[in-house]
Parts: structure tokens; sequence; C-alpha cells
């Protein structure tokens, strides 16, 4: 599959070496070899204190319907990397340019689901650094608005407002607060 806009050169994590190889070669794995395709998902977090995490709403006539989440989605055959697959989906779902890939957050085993066509995915979320400045802007035909949720409001499902925030599922949520914690941590925190 052709990509319309090229990516930007990013950098990552040594950790992450495992994942800069191509959807093929990682399937290949024998602990992966039922599985069928690989999806990502990127936590994208601002600098500020404390930080705020992006979430996106589907659109209305999407499956999961106005539900939030992070931006990701299926990782390509075309992608070069799966973390070029990252880079590429936050590019097409936010126009946002990552820089950086800084880390799995949750299992570095990802997480096993089946999807309506009945397909064995292997999940990843990933901390990425974005291009400092860029606007936030949505595909209309995938997300209809998106918000810079704090960890207290992901926590309680609903912003200052009173704006109630209802995810894709209960373990994108945590996934979420997962990312937030491992930040916590890295800045010393509990």
């Amino acid at each position: 599959m052709e990509h319309p806009t090229p990516l930007s050169p990013f950098t990552f994590s040594l950790t992450l070496a495992p994942f800069n190889v191509p959807v093929t070669t990682y399937l290949s794995s024998p602990s992966l070899q039922h599985h069928q395709a690989i999806a990502s998902g990127a936590l994208i977090f601002t600098t500020t204190s404390p930080p705020k995490i992006l979430i996106i709403q589907r659109a209305p006539t999407d499956s999961w319907p106005n539900k939030w989440e992070i931006p990701g989605g299926g990782v390509d055959l075309g992608d070069t990397t799966i973390l070029h697959g990252v880079a590429r989906e936050v590019l097409e779902e936010t126009g946002l340019t990552v820089t950086h890939i800084k880390r799995v957050v949750g299992s570095a085993d990802g997480m096993t689901f089946v999807t309506r066509r009945g397909l064995l995915v292997v999940k990843f979320a990933f901390e990425v650094e974005v291009r400092s400045g860029e606007e936030v802007k949505l595909d209309v035909k995938e997300h209809q608005r998106y918000l810079w949720a704090s960890e207290e409001e992901i926590r309680r499902g609903k912003m200052e407002d009173g704006y109630e925030i209802l995810f894709t599922g209960e373990k994108h949520r945590e996934g979420i607060l997962e990312g937030f914690r491992a930040r916590r941590e890295d800045a010393g925190g509990i």
C-alpha cells in the first residue's frame, strides 16, 4: 500500500529494536505464528506538568461509534517496519509528525485480540514524541473530535467540564493509565 505523505525521519529507543523489522519478520516468530496482523497505538503526551494525553473520538459512522481511543491502527505490509507503521498511523489520524518512539507501554508481548473478521491480531502501544508546534488535524472519516486529557480525567472517565469520555474498551483506558504511570516512574514519582 502506498502512503500519500512520506514519513519524516524519527528516532527510537534501543529497547525497541525488536520492532524495527517488517510485520512479516515479527510475525514469523514461533510464539506469534498463529497471528495474522499487528496493530499499534500511540500515546502522545504534552510536555506540560502535569502531562495530558491526546485522545481521539471515533466517527459516528465508524465501528465503535463516538467512543474514545488513542491514535493507532493496523501496521501495513507496506510499512518498512512496525515502528514506521506507528509513525504512519499517527500522521494519518492526527496530522502530527512522530520524532521519537520512546517505549512500549504495557506488556512487551502485546495484547492479543480477534477482529470482527476473525483475524488474530497482536497490538502494541508505544509512547511517542511528536514535532512541537504542530496542530492536530483529524481524518474526519475516522475521528470527529480530540481532547488533551489529564490522568485524573482518564481515571474518572470525565473531563473537568463534566463531558463524559467513553472508551472503546476498559483495556484501552487501562493502557492509557499505564502510560501515565510509566511517565511518573521516569520522573521519580510513584
